[in-house]
């Protein structure tokens, strides 16, 4: 309910969206499709806030279960997917499936290098590249996977 308040100024580090601090308050049962879709409305609220404050990506909060690689794995993939900037973790052994599943695919990679280049060359602001429109959103997401891999775009 105060997630605008929390975002508040910048400062003091990055914001995260805590599941089990969300789901007992508002009495959800854990682990179920219901308490998920409770929680993605908080989640959608902590990323907004937090950008919109000008924040650096909130990071999404621990997935339980420690041994569940293949649900950690997918998790992970949607928190991305969603826009947060990682996850928390509770156990060492979660660390690189966190990392892998926040590294850019070299698909997504090449995509990203493709866009950065052809904007180089081209004057116009908008253009068209593999079929699509390429606007400046659209530059600014290929930055970002740019830079995610540690690579840096000019222009």
């Amino acid at each position: 309910l105060t997630a605008a308040a929390v975002a508040g100024p910048p400062g003091g580090g990055r914001r995260a969206c805590g599941r089990p601090d969300y789901a007992l308050p508002v009495g959800g049962a854990p682990d179920t499709a219901g308490a998920e879709t409770v929680l993605d409305q908080a989640r959608v609220q902590v990323l907004l806030h937090t950008r919109s404050a000008g924040l650096a990506p909130a990071l999404d909060g621990v997935f339980p279960g420690v041994e569940d690689q293949e649900g950690l794995s997918a998790a992970a993939a949607r928190a991305l997917q969603m826009g947060f900037g990682g996850m928390l973790c509770i156990h060492p052994a979660q660390v690189p499936v966190i990392h892998a599943a926040f590294a850019p695919d070299p698909a997504e990679l090449a995509w990203a290098r493709r866009v950065v280049d052809a904007h180089r060359d081209k004057a116009a602001g908008t253009f068209m590249l593999d079929g699509k429109m390429v606007d400046a959103p659209v530059i600014t997401r290929a930055r970002r996977v740019l830079a995610q891999a540690g690579e840096a775009s000019a222009g």
